[in-house]
């Protein structure tokens, strides 16, 4: 008969639970019965919902009684089963297997997780109830549409930090909101960049600003990029990634806009004929660290990290320059027609443009101006 080792609540906790509230103890792992399995747990979820279980106060979630085993999300290996829905070897996940080595189950209370689809402890993180909560919680529930302003309280915890995410993907613009400022600021360690966005539209070739007028575009959401649009006289619809491919397979929208590398990837130029070589917006993405985390890291791995960067963003902004090439082939290859602007085409759209330049000028911090000029 193997041991089990669990974590069981000695004593219930007054205000921060102490070490002296838990205790490790050992039980022989009994035989399990006809429809269950016997799991290895291999990854443990700390979530802040356990400490609502150890205080008896009323709650949408259990309370646990002294002696009780820690109730929490695992991810484990089946490694003995009764049950034809699961085999040994299996992965599976569940949402109360608690603190411990060992643990039996039944099917109604795991899932199975697939390795190859990403790394297995994030069946307890962002595949898994955070995740899922955040998804199914701000699209099912909240329903937003883009352009929508969603407010995110305990906005650096482990489903607010997701939700937010999701948020911004949808086109919304988002507010987080966390417990002081030691959870709200962050370092800065440095930026990639995914190259240069461009227009195409299924209708013909735009090669001046007034080609332009009366045109309904695909747009991410964001007030600048409404406005930019605006002022070219477009009609910009805010939508997500999935509602946009659907409304451009049906010509529902004229036109939108990426680097040429994505509207490859998503098969708009499949659809659409006319490119145009805009370069209007340049994509890059912020790298960012939690300072409590960063500076908790060994002093190597603090030192190492800026060179790493150093060395990334040269090679990431290189890769964005080949995938463009490769992606307009390819546009090209399909029929489609590439059309780049001339220095007068260029001038004409930054005159038209020019009150979206002092608007977002006025926004910016006089430092990131004199790296822009």
């Amino acid at each position: 008969m193997s041991i089990n080792k669990q974590i069981i609540m000695k004593t219930r906790p007054v205000g921060m639970p102490k070490l002296e509230n838990f205790e490790i103890i050992e039980n022989e792992i009994p035989e399990i019965r006809n429809g269950e399995v016997l799991i290895k747990i291999l990854w443990l979820s700390l979530d802040p919902y356990m400490r609502g279980r150890m205080s008896t106060a009323k709650s949408y979630a259990a309370s646990l009684h002294e002696g009780d085993v820690i109730v929490g999300g695992a991810v484990g290996r089946v490694i003995k089963s009764e049950t034809k829905e699961y085999k040994e070897g299996d992965i599976v996940e569940g949402f109360t297997l608690g603190w411990q080595e060992y643990a039996i189950a039944t099917p109604a209370i795991i899932r199975k997780i697939d390795p190859n689809l990403a790394p297995i402890q994030t069946a307890v993180g962002v595949l898994g109830m955070p995740g899922m909560t955040a998804f199914f919680g701000l699209l099912h529930v909240g329903k937003p549409i883009p352009g929508d302003t969603v407010v995110v309280s305990a906005a650096s915890g482990a489903v607010g930090q997701l939700l937010g995410q999701i948020a911004k993907i949808a086109g919304c613009y988002v507010v987080g909101i966390a417990g002081g400022e030691e959870k709200c600021n962050f370092l800065v360690l440095g930026y990639f960049e995914n190259g240069f966005r461009h227009l195409s539209n299924w209708k013909k070739k735009i090669a001046k600003p007034e080609d332009l007028l009366g045109m309904s575009i695909r747009t991410l959401g964001s007030n600048t990029h409404n406005r930019t649009f605006e002022i070219l006289g477009m009609h910009p619809k805010s939508m997500r990634l999935d509602e946009a491919k659907l409304a451009i397979e049906k010509h529902e929208v004229d036109a939108q806009e990426n680097p040429f590398a994505n509207t490859m990837t998503y098969g708009i130029h499949r659809i659409h004929k006319f490119h145009t070589l805009s370069n209007h917006f340049y994509l890059s993405r912020g790298i960012y660290a939690n300072p409590q985390n960063y500076n908790s890291w060994p002093d190597d791995i603090q030192k190492a990290i800026p060179d790493i960067i150093k060395e990334a963003v040269p090679f990431q902004r290189n890769l964005a320059v080949e995938e463009e090439k490769i992606a307009r082939q390819e546009i090209e290859k399909l029929g489609g027609t590439v059309h780049e602007l001339t220095i007068e085409d260029n001038r004409a759209f930054k005159r038209v443009l020019a009150p979206i330049y002092k608007e977002v000028r006025d926004r910016m911090d006089e430092s990131l101006l004199k790296l822009l000029d």
